[in-house]
């Protein structure tokens, strides 16, 4: 029997298919990150695959989506400039003044404190499978303690500040990743409106 499926289901599907690109790219995002905070070879080439892929998988997400609000238009402003001035930074392109690389964070500042935006309009409702919620939130804790003491050792120059941050930047990134896997994604426009009323 051949099932057909609507354009809606259609269009769920590939923004679920462009979630999890951006959030494997995000993971290697991280990833770069250690590595050049460990000072390890192939920082600059991790960086710039995944702030690329990042920027792609975005503005293809935003180009898929039926409504377009005004934050989706500032969301992508935002991940544009930041790719663009991530690139410039790892690949010192062209100097630019530093304003400018403040300039996307000065607008987001700007933007949510002027439109009063909630937190669900920006990152959307997190709401998780019953059975993952503890289990992700003490892994989250984990990784968010182990890199915040790995940064305090590092400055205080103590031992086992690397190992600290090893951990805590590669468990961040596993979750990055499995929290597509953990999220209950509402398929009804109406679903999600009784989300952001919460």
């Amino acid at each position: 029997m051949i099932k057909l499926i609507s354009e809606t289901q259609l269009a769920t599907i590939t923004t679920r298919k462009l979630s999890l690109q951006l959030r494997v790219y995000l993971a290697v995002y991280i990833i770069s990150v250690l590595f050049d905070l460990m000072h390890w070879p192939f920082y600059t080439e991790l960086t710039v695959v995944s702030v690329v892929g990042l920027m792609l998988s975005y503005s293809f997400r935003f180009y898929n989506k039926e409504n377009k609000d005004f934050i989706d238009h500032i969301k992508l402003f935002f991940v544009i400039t930041w790719s663009l001035n991530t690139i410039n930074g790892v690949l010192y392109l062209i100097k630019l003044p530093p304003f400018l690389s403040l300039l996307p964070y000065g607008i987001l500042i700007w933007l949510l404190t002027t439109r009063k935006i909630t937190y669900v309009e920006l990152f959307g409702a997190l709401r998780l499978k019953k059975n993952e919620n503890k289990l992700y939130t003490v892994v989250f804790l984990i990784a968010v303690i182990s890199i915040f003491l790995g940064v305090l050792f590092i400055l205080m120059h103590w031992p086992y500040a690397s190992i600290m941050l090893i951990i805590g930047l590669l468990l961040f990134s596993m979750i990055v990743i499995l929290d597509y896997f953990v999220r209950e994604y509402p398929i009804d426009q109406n679903e999600i409106d009784d989300i952001g009323k919460r």
